[in-house]
């Protein structure tokens, strides 16, 4: 699996404002390349476990 980037992403980010000491929040979904790697990798891992599963019974 080769991923066009570096797949680096923060859905979620909390911090005090660092002057007015208020808490600020930012929320950001997926990009879509990001989404794609992510289902591409959980599809690898699914079909290498049934295929694990099956060469051991």
């Amino acid at each position: 699996m080769h991923a066009p980037r570096q797949m680096l992403h923060a859905r979620f980010l909390a911090f005090r404002h660092p002057l007015g000491g208020r808490p600020v929040q930012f929320t950001s979904p997926w990009p879509a390349d990001f989404a794609a790697t992510v289902q591409a990798l959980r599809r690898n891992t699914v079909s290498r476990c049934a295929q694990a599963g099956s060469a051991s019974g």
